[in-house]
Formats: structure tokens, sequence, C-alpha cells
């Protein structure tokens, strides 16, 4: 199997697929310092989503998927201005839609992007949830932009469920790597708390592609 018929394979069978150094270190360096914009604001929200993704798709009778009568939380900083930023939004165009148009072989329009922040202070997390059916998207992707080499117990480690079988996957926040989301599965992905004693808070650049 070559290179490229792994990348497909694990995007198609797998669900995610990352790419380690993704970007030159010196523009990783450069841009990475856009996430002490001043834009970033809290965003903490609690909604009762778990009434409609609770007994449908991947969760259906699993005991382990959260209850009906329990709140979806999220809790991070996020700024929608920081994609807008001339040098981030020449990463979004010229490095990372070539990646997804490649994978799905077809062009596609960014539907959304924001900057988030997960500070290390024990509460910054996201319950579990699903971004394909909630926003009726094929593809996503993730670039970590924390600049410390993150250590396993550090805590924001995103977990998925791989279908068919539900088995629990992890994907660490490793600086300078660029994760893309097969949404068209529709798996359920939550993201742990960052602990107290990271030496940094969890930064990332997300976004959505049609």
């Amino acid at each position: 199997m070559t290179n490229e018929e792994q990348i497909k394979y694990d995007f198609e069978n797998n669900g995610m697929v990352y790419f380690d150094d993704f970007l030159e270190q010196e523009t990783f360096d450069k841009v990475s310092n856009f996430w002490n914009h001043e834009s970033f604001k809290t965003n903490n929200h609690e909604r009762p989503h778990y009434e409609k993704w609770t007994g449908s798709t991947f969760d259906k009778n699993d005991i382990h998927w959260p209850d009906r009568d329990e709140m979806y939380k999220c809790n991070l900083k996020l700024s929608k201005e920081v994609p807008k930023l001339p040098e981030v939004s020449k990463i979004i165009k010229e490095n990372v839609t070539p990646v997804v148009e490649f994978i799905l072989q077809r062009r596609v329009t960014l539907l959304q992007s924001h900057a988030n922040i997960y500070e290390k202070n024990g509460d910054s997390y996201a319950r579990a949830h699903r971004d394909g059916s909630d926003w009726g998207v094929k593809i996503g992707f993730i670039v970590y932009m924390n600049k410390t080499n993150w250590k396993y117990d550090w805590g924001g480690l995103l977990h998925y469920l791989k279908p068919p079988d539900n088995e629990i996957m992890t994907i660490l926040p490793k600086s300078n790597r660029l994760v893309i989301i097969n949404h068209g599965l529709d798996m359920s992905h939550w993201i742990t708390p960052t602990n107290p004693f990271a030496k940094e808070d969890r930064k990332t650049l997300i976004g959505m592609f049609r």
C-alpha cells in the first residue's frame, strides 16, 4: 500500500488521519503566536443535546453514552477572528485545503473555522458530541498550535469512537500536528480536561468543509 493509499484508507476506515510536522517550523512559530490574540473570549456553554443524540446511530444501546437527562457541556476560549488573519487564512487555504481535496478527490468549500484554547485549569473540556449530524458536514480538520511537546498525562486528549464497534481511539495534541476528521462517519468524540500541571494550554485551529 502506497502512502497515498494508506492516507485514504485511514480516513475511510479509521475515521481520522494525521500529519506530524505539518507546517514549516518558521511558519508554525510565527502563526502560533496569534493564540495570544485579544479576540479570544470565554465560550462556555451547556445544552440539552443528549435528548436528541441518545439512542441514535453509533451510540444506540450503548450504556456508556451519556444519558438523555444529562447536559452537553463545553468549556473553552474561542476566537473567530484569528482564522481571518492573513497568515492563518493562508495556512487554511494553501496547506490544509489541498490535503482535504486530495483525500476527497474533489473541490471543497470552507464552512467555518475558529481558534480554540482549552486552558490548563482542569475545567476546560468538551463532552461527547458528533459534528457530522450536528453540522451536516463530511470532513473537518484540527491543527494543534501548542508549542510545547505535549505529555500523555497533561489531558486535552481527543477521544473518539471508531465504527463499527465503538473502539475508543485517542489523538494526542502534539505540537504542529494536522488531523483530518471523517465527519461522514458521524463519530462520537470528546476532549478530556487539560490538567493544571500541564506546561501550556491546549491550542487548536479547527474547521469544517463542505
